[in-house]
């Protein structure tokens, strides 16, 4: 089953979701399980920092 969850909260998405997508200025920039996205140590906020500001 397929839900999209729209959130600014990521620390929810990460306890939520299986698997998750960010997109920023309409481009994709990563859609994988959130257990591949998160490196060590990391949480998917640091994530979505490190992939937007490049």
């Amino acid at each position: 089953m397929t839900i999209f969850l729209n959130s600014h909260l990521l620390s929810e998405v990460e306890k939520i979701c299986d698997t998750a997508a960010i997109i920023n200025h309409g481009r994709l920039l990563v859609k994988e399980a959130i257990s591949t996205i998160v490196r060590d140590g990391e949480t998917l906020e640091d994530v979505f920092v490190r992939l937007v500001k490049g």
